[in-house]
């Protein structure tokens, strides 16, 4: 079960490119949307991680 709390988001928030947070206050809308992409890729990849110390049974 992914375990997704506010300091998890917040976390992963700061580690996120620090260019593609910046880019998400631009004017361009092309420019937002790629930003917004990569900080999002950035976040799924980082929820996605496993956790080692947990056991994966089966459903």
């Amino acid at each position: 079960m992914l375990d997704v709390t506010p300091e998890r988001l917040a976390c992963l928030l700061e580690t996120a490119p620090v260019g593609a947070v910046a880019c998400l206050t631009m004017l361009s809308e092309t420019v937002r949307h790629e930003a917004a992409r990569t900080v999002a890729e950035h976040l799924c990849r980082g929820l996605g991680e496993v956790d080692r110390d947990q056991l994966a049974l089966p459903l």
